[in-house]
């Protein structure tokens, strides 16, 4: 990786901004108003204390339905779940995750696993005024069913049940160890709301959460207001908070550079560029998101497991992380890190960089040094995709695999992928630090959601089966080792890299919590 420091940090969550309360509060320094109008506005001195922020995002939402979409940062920023899942620190320096209260202040467990009890926090506000009950969570609960997004955080969940104003029961179909780590990824909105606003909540958000969504312009941007009635304490968020829809990556970067932004996490390949400027600082935190090469096994020739071997052996991950992240990253030598994901192992036999060994792959399917081989179009979206797919088509010229780059609309990529309608794509996950948590991503049952490489066995689905009611940690760690095994020699995904994430922050920003945790509405001004 291009600077040592890095190599220290332990692996931790993708900094994405994507969490929806808070334990640490900031405190931020205002003005207080002046108690009579100036007399000389033109003479007034400027106050030094300024008010808003504004980042940058690559798209508008396609929808503000939070049980359809995940909609990440606008919705983390107006929604609270009943639990949070946070970075800590751990003693000996290392970093991990935990849950913590949120809109719940205690849950607990029966003893057959099969429900989940949890104690609403009282004088929580809605942004109407009106005030948290739990008939408003198990609403939100129930909103879920039929629901493709939720399904994948709560594939176990049967019912919610009201037991007081303040008390609600969640129950499993049956026992998932691991159930209890979808909580989080779910909204709570206020039930008379959402009556009311019908099919609208797809272009109405309104939640617990710290911020208002005051003005939405269309492929422009959204403007949100600090909910002053906050239950975490209002009254100390950053008053405005701007989020600019800037599509092109690179014009994103330049936006900051020019001081139009305050906020934004930066590209590889500008990286360097911009802390140069001496204008930022530079928060360096390592990811856990596994940029990876997926094929469409449905499709000829990836139903083939001996060129799908062929291409895994002549990804060169040292030169895509070198041109592609700018030297800003690892090479992924199994999906899941070892260190981070837990009870994880590296693969047993890794299907490492071996040019030799990949083009004798492809004289055995019949394709000796490429001829015969169909050309393949390459769909991603821009940014670091289209970077890695450039490396990409390199590396498969080498062996004699030609290729064409399509670069497409996130949402339309997105659509794509989700239906098969591809052939070879680069993608980047980061769902869980427990690996049964990506069933989705691999499982029969996620085709046509997000199992992007459709590959499908029933033996494999039943793995991820076991560890949801599997608790011995031994036990687990054995059946982590067979999927991540399974991964590697079915060739499901092609790992390449892991990310080290650099966010650029206005020098008068700062912020008290854990560097990996920090989400928008940790922000303050010196």
């Amino acid at each position: 990786m291009k600077k040592s420091p890095f190599m220290a940090l332990v692996l931790v969550m993708l900094l994405t901004l994507l969490v929806g309360c808070t334990t640490t509060t900031p405190t931020t320094t205002t003005s207080a108003p002046p108690t009579t109008a100036p007399q000389t506005p033109a003479t007034e001195p400027p106050s030094t204390v300024r008010t808003s922020i504004k980042t940058a995002i690559a798209a508008e939402m396609n929808t503000l339905d939070p049980y359809n979409t995940n909609t990440g940062t606008l919705s983390n920023l107006i929604y609270n779940g009943l639990i949070r899942k946070t970075i800590v620190e751990n003693p000996d320096g290392s970093t991990g995750s935990t849950y913590i209260p949120c809109l719940a202040t205690s849950w607990e467990v029966s003893d057959d696993g099969l429900a989940y009890t949890f104690n609403i926090r009282k004088g929580v506000k809605f942004h109407n005024g009106d005030e948290l009950t739990a008939r408003d969570v198990a609403y939100s609960f129930r909103k879920t069913e039929g629901s493709a997004f939720a399904t994948a955080f709560l594939s176990k969940f049967d019912h919610a049940e009201l037991v007081d104003d303040w008390t609600v029961i969640l129950y499993v179909k049956e026992v998932d160890v691991f159930f209890i780590d979808g909580i989080p990824s779910i909204f709570i909105i206020n039930e008379k709301w959402a009556e009311e606003v019908g099919s609208d909540i797809a272009n109405q958000a309104m939640g617990t959460g710290p911020y208002i969504l005051e003005e939405y312009l269309p492929m422009q941007s959204y403007t949100l207001s600090a909910f002053r009635d906050y239950w975490e304490g209002g009254e100390k968020l950053i008053p405005t908070l701007i989020l600019d829809i800037i599509a092109d990556q690179t014009t994103r970067t330049l936006a900051l550079e020019a001081g139009q932004l305050d906020f934004l996490a930066l590209p590889a390949n500008a990286i360097d560029r911009v802390e140069a400027t001496g204008l930022f600082n530079i928060l360096y935190t390592e990811g856990r998101n596994c940029i990876a090469v997926a094929v469409n096994h449905e499709k000829a020739p990836f139903d083939n497991l001996l060129i799908r071997k062929a291409i895994a052996h002549a990804v060169n991950r040292e030169n895509n992380v070198m041109l592609a992240r700018g030297g800003y990253g690892i090479e992924a030598v199994g999906f899941f890190h070892p260190t981070l994901i837990m009870n994880s192992s590296l693969p047993d036999n890794p299907n490492l960089y071996d040019l030799a060994l990949a083009k004798q792959y492809m004289a055995e399917a019949g394709f000796p040094d490429g001829a015969g081989f169909p050309e393949i179009t390459m769909q991603g979206s821009a940014g670091l995709v289209q970077d890695s797919l450039e490396v990409l088509q390199q590396d498969l010229a080498a062996i004699g695999i030609k290729t064409k780059i399509e670069i497409l609309e996130g949402n339309t990529l997105g659509v794509a992928l989700a239906s098969g309608d591809y052939e070879m794509t680069i993608v980047g996950a980061n769902i869980s630090d427990i690996i049964q948590r990506w069933w989705y991503f691999f499982t029969t049952e996620a085709l046509d959601l997000t199992n992007y490489g459709r590959y499908s066995d029933p033996y494999f689905d039943s793995l991820f089966t076991k560890l949801s009611v599997t608790y011995d940690d031994a036990e687990q760690r054995a059946i982590n080792n067979e999927i991540i095994n399974i991964i590697n020699d079915e060739v499901i995904y092609i790992p390449i890299s892991f990310g080290v994430n650099a966010t650029a922050l206005a020098k008068d920003l700062a912020f008290d919590v854990h560097p990996s945790a920090l989400r928008l509405q940790d922000l303050y001004y010196k």
